[in-house]
């Protein structure tokens, strides 16, 4: 069986400009765009606001169809 080769390998964050050591296949150091530190979402930062507007937009198509409901009873 082939044994398996990993490098402590430097992981470079392009926006928040931090550097984190892990061990990788590749002996390179990677590139990342975002890290967990500068993502939106393990930040919590814009998943409430997109969740409430999609809440909202729900909510009056909802409305819409419960007047069109009524109206078609009568």
């Amino acid at each position: 069986m082939k044994k398996l080769i990993t490098y402590l390998t430097e992981f470079h964050c392009i926006s928040c400009d931090q550097t984190y050591q892990n061990f990788s296949i590749s002996s390179k150091e990677v590139k990342l765009e975002t890290c967990s530190n500068c993502h939106p979402y393990y930040n919590k930062e814009s998943s409430g606001t997109k969740t409430g507007k999609v809440f909202s937009a729900f909510e009056k198509r909802f409305e819409k169809t419960t007047q069109l409901k009524k109206v078609n009873k009568k």
